[in-house]
């Protein structure tokens, strides 16, 4: 691939790339599956989405303590 700098990293990442490329619906939206099965889904976020929101309240906290200081 020729995009990392260590050699070991860059064979990791051709072993991943190649076991993707296998198996291809492993990347799917999983709410996608879920109402294959019968489950609803509609209220259900992205993958990830909850992740991105918990970052946010946390730099949000910290920069609000930053201003305010500490209360104890």
């Amino acid at each position: 691939m020729g995009t990392l700098e260590h050699e070991g990293k860059e064979k990791q990442l051709e072993a991943l790339v190649r076991r993707i490329e296998e198996m291809p619906g492993c990347l799917r939206d999983y709410r996608i599956w879920l109402q294959e099965k019968g489950i609803d889904a509609t209220n259900m976020g992205a993958m990830g989405s909850a992740g991105g929101d918990d970052a946010y309240v946390c730099e949000t906290k910290q920069k609000r303590s930053k201003l305010e200081g500490r209360r104890d």
